[in-house]
């Protein structure tokens, strides 16, 4: 019931602990304060009235801050003290996340957008930091032709990834699970498909010489495998990591004013 997790919300938020000890202090007292609203509602047989008195019950807000404020060690008191400006990363966490009435499809163009302009954004920058330590610029500058193809490269690669995580992070269904193959395909694939434009594009660069002319060594095996390594760690972190994520999520965006 969202009212009752809103007024857990107004006890735990408050408090300075660690993601895991507030998690776990909202469902001990959902769980408290149900069981006290079941007992009223079997009691009078009315929402309204057995929201009211259990809410009566349970106490007040800022008293059971301050007991459950008592219970973390100093330590961890002390670390989750937030500092100015550390709003950042909430706002970042939340503009990475689906909007209310975005396709799937538009959210991945809008990530992969951001991340191909910072991958952009990095191969222009690196040739010039190399060059400063005094490597020939002959060597290391980027045709735009080639820029082009890896920003293309780093935008469909995280459309993909985005589509990846959205399919392997929810409850898994026969569609889900075609959705990761169909994703994870041609992100493998694509890493051997990059290698081979720059080798043809500009093989001789100093930034990925290694890779384009391997020496002897298949190096199109070892980009797949990689590939395919971080694709599987991927998943793991979506099933487990991300899944504890919108259980915190439901929490933290609840409306506790008023």
């Amino acid at each position: 019931m969202t009212e009752l997790m809103v007024h857990v919300e107004r006890v735990v938020r408050p408090v300075r602990a660690g993601p895991g000890r507030k998690m776990k202090m909202r469902e001990e007292l959902l769980a408290h304060l149900a069981a006290i609203y079941g007992e009223e509602r079997a009691r009078f047989g009315d929402d309204t009235l057995a929201l009211r008195l259990a809410v009566q019950r349970f106490g007040d807000p800022a008293e059971l801050t301050k007991e459950l404020q008592a219970t973390v060690p100093r330590v961890e008191r002390f670390l989750m003290t937030p500092l100015p400006g550390t709003d950042w990363e909430r706002r970042a966490t939340r503009w990475s996340q689906p909007r209310p009435d975005e396709s799937s499809l538009r959210h991945a163009a809008r990530v992969a957008a951001v991340f191909a302009g910072f991958v952009l954004a990095n191969i222009c920058l690196i040739p010039v930091l190399r060059y400063a330590s005094g490597v020939s610029w002959s060597a290391l500058r980027i045709d735009p032709a080639t820029a082009a193809v890896v920003t293309a490269h780093a935008f469909v690669s995280a459309m993909l990834c985005v589509g990846f995580i959205r399919a392997t992070s929810g409850r898994l269904t026969r569609r889900s699970l075609l959705v990761a193959v169909a994703c994870a395909a041609p992100l493998l694939a694509g890493g051997p498909v990059l290698l081979s434009a720059l080798h043809a594009l500009q093989s001789d660069n100093l930034l990925w010489v290694d890779l384009v002319h391997p020496e002897g060594k298949d190096h199109t095996l070892r980009v797949v495998a990689s590939g395919l390594f971080w694709l599987v760690m991927c998943a793991v972190v979506c099933r487990f990591v991300f899944a504890r994520y919108r259980r915190i999520t439901e929490w933290t965006e609840l409306e506790i004013n008023g």
